[in-house]
């Protein structure tokens, strides 16, 4: 599996952390690397590609590349906003919006994309995760199938939305208290969610929840690991992603 965190710090915009491995699991990748050695870890600088059209998304926070329209994106506001959805082509134009039927948003900090109930269908998942305060005895994902994006101009804003399905909410809680967590991932081929919990700490825990979950009960969610962030002082994972292969 592949994870990809996005990290914040002063000189750091984003970050590839590997998760702890097993000796096997090292081995196996040590074996790899033999046929295909790494690549150069050093980024390169960060392009601008376009600025978004649409003037609603003020503080844009999750973001996750259409599966059912390839070339459309989505994304979502931060804390304090309607639980809208916002789709847009890769030069930033708006493609239309969508309110989340069913979900309220508290604090909505990722969105991601993978398997659900239904055989054959894309699913976005949205992680209604953040707690800066410290008070949320549990969290929740809301998953609702991928709307079909239209081509040609939006008729539908923040104003005037589309309607989702309604969603399924995913209630959450952490086995040892509360975690304030901007990352959320969806292992595109099993469903399995995982968060990344957003801490000042050389390791932050990494949670993660089995597919099926049940919607509308509350599922406790298992620490598995954590993130080695030795060296990164002051660095927060607030984004992450799995590659699409798994």
């Amino acid at each position: 599996m592949i994870l990809v965190l996005a990290v914040w710090a002063p000189l750091v915009v984003s970050a590839c952390q590997g998760v702890s491995q097993s000796k096997k699991a090292k081995a196996d990748s040590a074996e790899r690397n033999q046929t295909n050695p790494p690549s150069n870890d050093v980024y390169l600088p960060p392009t601008k590609l376009a600025d978004l059209e649409d003037q609603a998304i003020t503080e844009s926070s999750g973001l996750v590349a259409s599966r059912t329209s390839p070339g459309s994106y989505w994304t979502h506001n931060d804390a304090g906003n309607e639980p809208l959805i916002y789709s847009f082509a890769s030069q930033g134009r708006s493609r239309g919006v969508w309110r989340v039927t069913g979900a309220t948003s508290y604090d909505w900090e990722d969105l991601s994309t993978g398997p659900g109930p239904k055989p054959d269908t894309n699913y976005l998942y949205i992680g209604d995760i953040g707690d800066n305060s410290g008070t949320r005895s549990e969290i929740v994902i809301y998953r609702i199938p991928e709307p079909f994006i239209p081509n040609g101009i939006p008729i539908s804003t923040a104003e005037r939305p589309n309607a989702t399905e309604t969603a399924e909410a995913i209630r959450l809680r952490y086995p040892d208290g509360r975690h304030d967590s901007e990352a959320l991932l969806v292992h595109p081929r099993t469903g399995r969610i995982y968060l990344v919990v957003k801490e000042k700490s050389a390791k932050p825990g990494i949670y993660a929840a089995d597919a099926p979950t049940v919607s509308g009960e509350v599922v406790t969610l298992a620490r598995i690991g954590e993130v080695d962030m030795s060296g990164r002082l002051g660095a927060l994972i607030n984004g992450g992603a799995i590659s699409p292969d798994g």
